[in-house]
């Protein structure tokens, strides 16, 4: 059953708006993994090596810029191709399937099926263009119902509003994702710049 009770976010993590591949679900003890789970302790310990090695990147930055280019590049060979192996043992379509408010500390999405505040849940994220992928635990923060919020069309169909708190993400995947963030936080503000500049060069334009 789900509650209207409202629980305070965190709000000293940066949000932002985010189309990701969204699974959540309560595994029991007894659940079985499938193949993109067993090879994804060993993504996360490329991610973790690359984690507890950037602080010699940025020294190098400053000392040797040419090989911190070189380095960097091939963290990204290396991650590219994890990720081309995980994809290819996995059975899931690889499309984003949920519009979510996403910071460093967790997400709140809009689902069908109520949680109650408390709830550990496992979840599956896909961030995109990158298709990094993220397997965590969550717990459920607050559960509202806004059924009938957006369409009156779907008032009969239950939607809930579930902020969720990441628990056990591990320090490769915390890495990958503020890095993710930030590079969503400069595009957009990139792409503020571009409409702001094409306003005012239309505003001259009718002037």
């Amino acid at each position: 059953m789900a509650t209207t009770r409202s629980y305070p976010e965190k709000r000293r993590f940066f949000r932002i708006t985010d189309h990701v591949y969204l699974h959540i679900e309560q595994k029991n003890a007894s659940s079985t993994q499938n193949s993109a789970e067993l090879i994804y302790p060993y993504i996360n310990e490329l991610r973790k090596i690359e984690a507890e090695s950037r602080h010699i990147l940025l020294q190098l930055q400053n000392s040797d810029p040419q090989i911190a280019v070189y380095l960097n590049a091939l963290n990204r060979k290396i991650d590219c191709l994890s990720q081309a192996i995980f994809a290819t043992h996995s059975s899931e379509t690889l499309e984003a399937n949920h519009f979510i408010q996403l910071s460093e500390g967790g997400f709140s999405a809009e689902l069908d099926q109520a949680y109650e505040p408390g709830t550990l849940c496992h979840a599956k994220m896909i961030l995109f263009p990158h298709l990094h992928t993220l397997f965590f635990k969550a717990k459920v923060i607050y559960c509202n119902n806004v059924s009938g919020a957006k369409d009156s069309m779907n008032a009969s169909k239950n939607t809930y509003r579930i902020g969720f708190e990441f628990i056990h993400l591990n320090e490769g995947d915390a890495q990958l994702l503020a890095r993710h963030i930030i590079n969503i936080q400069s595009n957009n503000r990139r792409q503020q710049q571009l409409d702001k500049r094409a306003t005012e060069s239309q505003g001259q334009k009718e002037k």
